[in-house]
């Protein structure tokens, strides 16, 4: 029994190293590349002040993208709804709540930690479902969510899962908005949450 309790253990923590080893991969790329667009963007030599306002800004945004994305992998916030996953985000401090129940903001979230699965190999295949994240917010008493298809490594696709996401939105009358090509947001009052998740379950499981 020890020695099974043992394996176990030593499993658990070959799990968590990779995890941690991934963000930090994750975290190196995420700085290469503003790296690489601030060196492209100051040679230009116009409006740098602007260019660097904006891109402290943008910076700001990653980091707090790539915080809540670590806090939501390392606390397994993400469940699954049989076809599809999702993930809530409930009692933000308040710029975290200010930042994230901006439609662009949470689909920024979304795409992050989608990624983070795809290039991680565990959401690829027939493990490959669409990805649901929400936010209920404490500010402005509303819930938001936005849906996300779940692409194969290295591919962006139209999002296909849109139309279920209106679908799913329209039975309970919730206000339906898009954001892009890959992607689609609502928002709705929090007391239909629910209501809105067993309809996109019912939705999916039964076609439309």
């Amino acid at each position: 029994r020890n020695n099974h309790s043992r394996s176990l253990k030593s499993e658990q923590q070959l799990k968590e190293e990779a995890a941690r080893q991934h963000i930090e991969n994750m975290k190196e790329i995420i700085l290469e590349n503003f790296n690489e667009a601030y060196d492209s963007l100051v040679s230009s030599r116009r409006n740098v002040s602007l260019l660097k306002k904006g891109l402290q800004i943008s910076m700001d945004l990653q980091r707090a993208v790539v915080s809540e994305g670590i806090g939501i992998l390392e606390g397994r916030l993400i469940q699954s709804a049989g076809d599809f996953r999702y993930a809530i985000l409930e009692r933000l401090d308040d710029t975290s709540d200010l930042i994230f129940s901006q439609p662009q903001s949470l689909v920024r979230l979304a795409r992050f930690l989608v990624k983070a699965h795809v290039n991680s190999g565990k959401w690829t295949g027939l493990s490959a479902k669409p990805f649901v994240l929400g936010i209920k917010s404490n500010r402005t008493m509303k819930s938001y969510f936005v849906g996300l298809q779940c692409c194969r490594a290295g591919e962006m696709q139209r999002n296909a899962f849109g139309r279920a996401f209106q679908y799913a939105a329209s039975r309970i009358e919730a206000e339906m908005k898009h954001n892009g090509f890959d992607s689609a947001s609502i928002e709705l009052n929090t007391d239909d949450v629910h209501r809105f998740l067993v309809s996109l379950h019912d939705t999916l499981t039964r076609g439309f």
